[in-house]
């Protein structure tokens, strides 16, 4: 039986840059061993016809909201139900993934019953077909490492976690922020261990431009991001990898260094974490940050937030 799920949500194959990562990312994943079974959920242009030509499931039917955008939980409900492995994993559909994604997840199973393993991406300016042909991980790690450096803590671009878990997630538009963060919300709420793999696992994002998007920009600041902050509990439930409980290095797990920025993180996110209480940790944030919380009253009232 494979170990891990990896399913993901592509755009329509219409813009020749987004149809040409996404079908690098397509690839990709049905070169990844028998250890993995992939998934393209949805039911725009081009989606059933790539996952027929790379010999991907398909998985249509996904709901969508008001707005016509793929609903996560309904992809994530969609993945969970048709699959067999004990392991789920989301990724972006340009993402690109070595073979060092399946053997950390299989590293951390057997550590952990319940965690959600996170990590950074490593961005890469991708114009043509990669190839796939014998050897290609470590081609294409060597690619990554020599080109690019992980992103940054504040986007989590991977979730690999044991496939019952986040069965209550709540209507978040995919594509969109904030829901990924909820996640890392959500494991810490629960207590599971999050892991940050950035260290171990090599992540290539194939970037591309926000054409689908109004503007052409990234959807920060769109209702439907707004939406996904308040129905994930607000700005104070926006987790990163900072807090992240645990990291991968030299081969171990290990808890996450005591730190005096960890230490501060802590006692703001302990409301949440250890008491469950929001109210409580809105008291925190505005004692620990009155001009930033000011700011954000402001902007509420205004509902630019």
């Amino acid at each position: 039986m494979a170990l891990l799920t990896i399913f993901t949500v592509p755009k329509a194959f219409i813009h020749p840059h987004i149809s040409l990562i996404q079908r690098n990312t397509a690839r990709n994943l049905a070169n990844l061993g028998p250890d993995v079974e992939a998934i393209l959920v949805g039911d725009d242009e081009g989606v059933a016809e790539v996952a027929r030509e790379y010999g991907l499931r398909h998985l249509p039917g996904v709901e969508r909201n008001v707005q016509g955008t793929p609903i996560v939980a309904s992809a994530f409900r969609l993945a969970r139900e048709n699959c067999n492995t004990p392991l789920l994993a989301c990724i972006n559909a340009d993402n690109l993934v070595l073979p060092d994604f399946v053997e950390t997840a299989r590293f951390v199973s057997q550590q952990f019953k319940n965690f959600l393993l996170v990590g950074q991406r490593y961005e890469l300016d991708i114009t043509q077909p990669l190839d796939f042909g014998a050897g290609w991980g470590e081609t294409l790690r060597a690619d990554i490492l020599q080109r690019s450096k992980p992103l940054g803590p504040g986007a989590l671009e991977y979730m690999i976690f044991p496939r019952d878990q986040f069965s209550d997630m709540p209507s978040f538009a995919f594509g969109r922020s904030a829901w990924d963060n909820w996640m890392a919300f959500k494991a810490c709420w629960e207590h599971w261990p999050m892991i940050d793999a950035t260290g171990t696992i090599v992540l290539g994002h194939q970037n591309h431009d926000y054409s689908h998007l109004p503007g052409n920009k990234p959807p920060y600041k769109m209702i439907e991001s707004l939406n996904n902050v308040r129905m994930g509990g607000g700005r104070r439930a926006i987790f990163t990898l900072k807090d992240a409980t645990h990291l991968i290095a030299d081969g171990q797990i290990q808890k996450q260094p005591i730190t005096w920025a960890r230490f501060v993180r802590g006692i703001e996110t302990f409301p949440l974490s250890a008491l469950h209480s929001f109210a409580l940790a809105e008291l925190v944030f505005w004692l620990f940050h009155p001009q930033r919380a000011f700011w954000e009253w402001r902007q509420i009232r205004a509902g630019k937030l």
